[in-house]
């Protein structure tokens, strides 16, 4: 026995080191090798989150009143379609329509970098309800229309605070427009409000188009206020508007004891009404 020991203890030796190249080997083969013979790591696992598009519209209008003229300009409804904070492709479809009241639609109906316009008129006194749809998304505006009226009343005010016992003894302002829209004649300018009185003068000049100059004398002094009503013309198809009429910046005011400048004294336009 003691001839086989060396015998046995080789082969013990060379079975343990055969266990261990086979225990590396098994472990090597339990992962996977990528071309550059290196190990290749195991996929990421994660969510794939899907957020549901959300689709918003939104309509706005020119001007939300129009007369009910066949020569008035229509009313422009534009539609800005997003879809997920960004514009919708071009091409996207919006269907206008009339939910209420009574009008005509035209134009796009497909969006241009987002936006589709339409325009609404109607020969119908009073408000129309205009819809648009895309996908999921809704909304609605509405637009009033009206009888064409004929004239545009202008009240012509100084505006300001006088001194104690100062009076405005005179003035001289411009008022101007638009000649597009509107005409006036001489006969169509009077004093009124704190200009009413008997010593009160009121010289108007309409010859300039689209300029009409006021020149007020009052040898008594009035104070401030209303003084000049003015009454237009309005073209056919246009809804006069305040912002068509303005005071020139040169007006000036003048006091009645030395004709002298009255500071923090102004002439502005006090009002407009239709009709």
């Amino acid at each position: 026995m003691k001839h086989h020991m060396p015998t046995i203890g080789i082969v013990l030796s060379v079975l343990v080191v055969l266990l261990l190249r086979c225990g590396n080997a098994a472990a090597a083969s339990e992962a996977p090798v990528n071309a550059s013979n290196s190990e290749a790591k195991p996929a990421e696992t994660g969510r794939s989150e899907k957020t549901a598009a959300t689709e918003q519209i939104i309509l706005s209008a020119d001007r939300t009143t129009a007369t009910t003229s066949p020569r008035s300009a229509p009313i422009l409804i534009s539609a800005v379609l997003k879809r997920a904070d960004n514009p919708v492709p071009d091409g996207t479809a919006v269907d206008f329509a009339i939910t209420s009241g009574t009008g005509t639609l035209s134009g796009a109906t497909t969006t241009i970098k987002g936006i589709s316009t339409v325009r609404l008129s109607s020969t119908t006194v009073g408000p129309v309800i205009v819809s648009a749809t895309a996908g999921s998304a809704s909304a609605a505006i509405t637009a009033t229309f009206q009888d064409q009226p004929k004239q545009a009343i202008v009240k012509v005010n100084t505006t300001g605070n006088l001194a104690t016992g100062r009076l405005i003894g005179g003035l001289l302002a411009s008022v101007t427009y638009p000649t597009s829209r509107y005409t006036i004649a001489s006969g169509d300018v009077a004093p009124s409000g704190v200009a009413g009185g008997a010593t009160t003068t009121l010289a108007t000049n309409v010859e300039t188009a689209g300029l009409v100059i006021l020149a007020l004398f009052d040898v008594n002094g009035i104070q401030t206020g209303e003084f000049a009503t003015l009454i237009f013309q309005i073209s056919d198809g246009y809804l006069p508007r305040m912002g068509d009429f303005a005071v020139t910046p040169a007006a000036s005011v003048f006091d009645t004891v030395k004709n002298a400048a009255i500071p923090g004294i102004g002439v502005s336009v006090q009002s407009l009404t239709p009709r």
